[in-house]
C-alpha cells in the first residue's frame, strides 16, 4: 500500500482538493462531450444540459399526455373492477377507444399516419400506466412491444397490411418469444420453422409460454429458428390453422389480462410474413426489449408515485389515538422515504430516456438512417435501460408494499387500492427480462465495453494517479498493480470476459 495513503485527514483532504482542482481544470473537463456513450457516466462528468427531467417535455407533448391521462381517469377508472374480473369485451372496447384517441399512433412515423413522437414524449406517455389497471397489460403489450417490430422492421407491404390496422385499433398484437423451457435464455428457443417444398410458406412447430394478449391478439410477432438454427422473426396471423391458444393463466396480479400459452402444430406462415432477415431475429427481439425496458421504467415510476399518493392521502384521513396517523413520526418518515424513492426512480427513468433521446437526435443531425440509429443507440445504452428497469421496478414493488403497511389491516383487503398495487407491482421485476438477468446483462455490457476500449477505465485511473500523492491512485502500488491483487490491463487480461 502506498505510504502516502496512510497520512492523516489533513493529507487526505489535500488529495481530494487536488483531485477537484484537476477536474475543474479546462484541460481535463469532460462536460464538453456532445454525445454520451454507454457507461460513460462511470468515468465522465455529465453537463447539466445533458440531463433530462419531466420538465423538459414540450407543451404539445404535455397536452397529449394530459389527453391520455384524462382518458385513463374518465374511460378506464370507473371500470377497473370489471376489467379485473376478465371482461374481454370491455377490454377490447376500451382498446378501440384508446386507438381513437391516438395512443397507438405515438411511435409510428408520420408517413404512415402516425405522430412520430420522440423518446421523451413516449416516456412521458407511459406514465399513465398506473391508472389503467389490467388494461395496461393489453395496451402496452400491444403498443409497447407488439407494434415496435412492425414499425422498425416490416416491409412496406407488411406495414400496409398490419401497421395501419394495429394503429387504428382494428388489430391487436402480441409478442411471442418466451417458451416453457427458455425464458431468459431466449436465443435457445426450440420452436422450428421449415420452408415447404413449394417455397411459399414456413411450417412452424413448437410452443410459447406467458404470451400477453394471447386470447385476444389478431397477430403475433413470433420467433422461431429456421431449419433449427437461424433465430428469425415472423408475423403470424392469430387465426392461423394449427395455432391453439391455451386457457388464460391464473396470475398473482394483473387480474383480467390475457396471458396464455400458444401451441403451434404445422402452422403455415407465408414467406411474405418473414420479419427482417433470416437469422437476424435477435435484432428484432433485443431492439424491442431494450426499448420495452425503458418504457417499463416509466410504467414502474408511475406505479411508485401512485403508491405514495394513496399512502399519503390515507395517512391524513386515518385517525388513531385521537389524531391522524400522518402526525406520527414513524409514518412521516415512511412517507418521506417513499417520496424520496419515487423521486429517484423518476430521475433514473428520465435520465435514461434523455441518453437515448440525445443520441438519436445527434444521429438524425448526421443524417443516419432511422433504423440504424435506433439499433445502434439502443445497443449503446442497453445496460442503462436494464439498470433503469431494475431500479424503478424494485422501487415500485417496495413502495406498493409500504402502502399496504401504511393502510395496516385495510391494506390487506382487496377493497382498498394497496392490495391491487401490491399484486400488480410484482410482475415488473420479472417481465422484459428478470431483474437478475438485467443485472447480469448490465455488468456484462460494461465489462465488454471496457475490454474493447470503449470505456477508458485505465485512462480514468491514470488521471487520478496524476494528482494522487506520490503519483499513485488510491489502492495502486505505483507499479501497475493494485494492493487488491489485480494487475495488467483489460486488453491483456480480458480472457475471463471475452466470451460474454
Amino acid at each position: 500500500m502506498n505510504p502516502d495513503l496512510r497520512q492523516p485527514a489533513q493529507a487526505r483532504r489535500s488529495f481530494h482538493g487536488s483531485l477537484l482542482g484537476f477536474l475543474d481544470d479546462p484541460r481535463h473537463m469532460t462536460t464538453t462531450m456532445t454525445r454520451p456513450h454507454g457507461g460513460s457516466f462511470l468515468i465522465h462528468e455529465t453537463s447539466p444540459d445533458e440531463v433530462v427531467t419531466p420538465e423538459d417535455l414540450g407543451d404539445e407533448d404535455r397536452m397529449l399526455m394530459q389527453a391520455f391521462e384524462d382518458f385513463a381517469d374518465r374511460e378506464v377508472g370507473p371500470h377497473l373492477e370489471a376489467l379485473s374480473e376478465g371482461s374481454g369485451d370491455l377490454a377490447r372496447s376500451l382498446f378501440e377507444k384508446a386507438a381513437e384517441l391516438g395512443l397507438f399512433m405515438a411511435e409510428v412515423p408520420e408517413e404512415y399516419g402516425g405522430l412520430d413522437l420522440n423518446v421523451l414524449a413516449v416516456t412521458g406517455m407511459c406514465s399513465i400506466r398506473s391508472k389503467l389497471g389490467s388494461l395496461g397489460s393489453l395496451i402496452f403489450g400491444h403498443q409497447g412491444i407488439g407494434m415496435l417490430p412492425l414499425i422498425n422492421f416490416a416491409t412496406e407491404e407488411q406495414r400496409e397490411r398490419y401497421l395501419g390496422p394495429c394503429m387504428n385499433g382494428e388489430m391487436l398484437s402480441g409478442f411471442a418469444l418466451t417458451e416453457p423451457g427458455t425464458g431468459s435464455d431466449a436465443m435457445n428457443i426450440t420452436t422450428r420453422a421449415v420452408l415447404n417444398e413449394e417455397s411459399t410458406h414456413y411450417v412452424v412447430n413448437g410452443g410459447k409460454q406467458w404470451i400477453t394478449n394471447a386470447a385476444w391478439a389478431d397477430i403475433f410477432i413470433l420467433f422461431a429458428k429456421v431449419d433449427g438454427e437461424h433465430f428469425t422473426a415472423f408475423i403470424m396471423d392469430g387465426d392461423s390453422d394449427g395455432l391453439t391458444v391455451g386457457a388464460n393463466e391464473r396470475l398473482l396480479g394483473q387480474h383480467g389480462s390475457s396471458v396464455a400459452a400458444l401451441s403451434l402444430e404445422d402452422v403455415h406462415i407465408p414467406v411474405d410474413n418473414l420479419l427482417g432477415e433470416i437469422g437476424k431475429g435477435h435484432l428484432v427481439a433485443f431492439c424491442t426489449l431494450n426499448m420495452g425496458r425503458l418504457k417499463l421504467a416509466t410504467n414502474s415510476t408511475s406505479g411508485a408515485r401512485a403508491a405514495v399518493e394513496v399512502a399519503a392521502k390515507y395517512a391524513v384521513e386515518r385517525t388513531q389515538f385521537g389524531r391522524p396517523i400522518g402526525e406520527f413520526g414513524l409514518i412521516q418518515r415512511k412517507l418521506a422515504d417513499m417520496a424520496s424513492r419515487a423521486y429517484a426512480a423518476e430521475a433514473v427513468a428520465y435520465r435514461t430516456a434523455g441518453l437515448v433521446y440525445n443520441a438519436l437526435e445527434a444521429a438524425a443531425g448526421e443524417g443516419r438512417p432511422t433504423l440504424d440509429a435506433k439499433l445502434a443507440t439502443l445497443s449503446e445504452f442497453s445496460a442503462e435501460c436494464a439498470m433503469a428497469k431494475v431500479q424503478t421496478s424494485e422501487a415500485y414493488n417496495s413502495l406498493a408494499d409500504e402502502a399496504v403497511q401504511v393502510f395496516g389491516g385495510y391494506g390487506f383487503s382487496e377493497e382498498y387500492p394497496p392490495a391491487r398495487m401490491y399484486r400488480d407491482s410484482r410482475i415488473a421485476r420479472i417481465y422484459e427480462g428478470t431483474n437478475e438477468i438485467c443485472r447480469l446483462y448490465a455488468q456484462r455490457a460494461m465489462l465488454r465495453r471496457a475490454w474493447k476500449g470503449k470505456l477508458d477505465f485505465e485512462g480514468a485511473i491514470a488521471a487520478v494517479r496524476d494528482v494522487a500523492p506520490g503519483g499513485s491512485a488510491p489502492g495502486d502500488t505505483g507499479n501497475g498493480s493494485s494492493d487488491a491483487g489485480g494487475e495488467g490491463d483489460f486488453e491483456t487480461h480480458g480472457s475471463p470476459i471475452e466470451n460474454l
